[in-house]
């Protein structure tokens, strides 16, 4: 499992090393939080820059409740280097007047991402951009109110366009179901059925139970995909 992550700062360390000022947009889950315990001890590519953290989406939820997206990353991501200077920022820290720190939030997000790492759910949805939502998957704007078919069901997220403007995007499969609904993606990928479909171009990085899916699921053999790493 180590190796996957490490592949992760081996991408980051050779687009981010000559930059001081880094912007990075970050999700929650499982796969998140593992990365964030890997970057705690293994951040020597972060040393002696300045970050902020961007959350990519958040359930409609109190911040301390276990649905929080942004109590869950203060929660796991931290670094044992005091030289790492860094800020998460958020659609919103507490339950008070959370309409205007959306507005905050919305006109402190930059022009763009120097990096976003996001993960794929088992459905093939990213951030809280689900697979339907043709008014999000559609939207100029950069934040749009969601729908999630599981609980909390009422989300807010950056949208598909907006994120799409990031110099760098990753996207993590991890496990053997979302190698499969990566390579139903692939297979099928005109059809648009999933949301991962239309961030094909972008680097897929899978660990070894989801590459190892993904082969075995893959219809067309001809497929091949310079931007993924195994």
């Amino acid at each position: 499992m180590t190796a996957f992550y490490r592949k992760i700062n081996q991408l980051l360390s050779k687009k981010l090393k000559n930059k001081k000022q880094i912007n990075i947009l970050i999700t929650g889950g499982s796969t998140a939080k593992n990365l964030y315990k890997f970057w705690f001890r293994n951040n020597s590519i972060f040393i002696g820059k300045k970050i902020k953290f961007f959350l990519s989406d958040e359930r409609i939820a109190p911040v301390k409740s276990r649905f929080s997206n942004y109590g869950y990353i203060k929660k796991n991501l931290n670094f044992n280097n005091k030289s790492i200077k860094f800020k998460i920022c958020t659609f919103f820290k507490n339950n008070k007047n959370r309409k205007l720190q959306i507005k905050k939030y919305n006109k402190s997000l930059p022009d763009f991402f120097d990096f976003a790492i996001l993960s794929s759910g088992s459905d093939g949805h990213l951030a809280s951009i689900f697979n339907n939502d043709k008014k999000t998957l559609s939207s100029n704007k950069k934040i749009e109110f969601s729908y999630s078919p599981k609980k909390p069901q009422h989300r807010i997220t950056l949208t598909p366009k907006y994120i799409q403007k990031s110099k760098n995007l990753i996207i993590m499969f991890e496990g053997s179901a979302k190698g499969k609904v990566a390579a139903k993606s692939a297979n099928n990928y005109f059809d648009k059925e999933f949301t991962i479909s239309i961030f094909y171009k972008y680097i897929w990085i899978f660990n070894k139970n989801a590459y190892n899916t993904f082969k075995k699921n893959i219809k067309n053999k001809k497929i091949t995909k310079k931007n993924i790493v195994s």
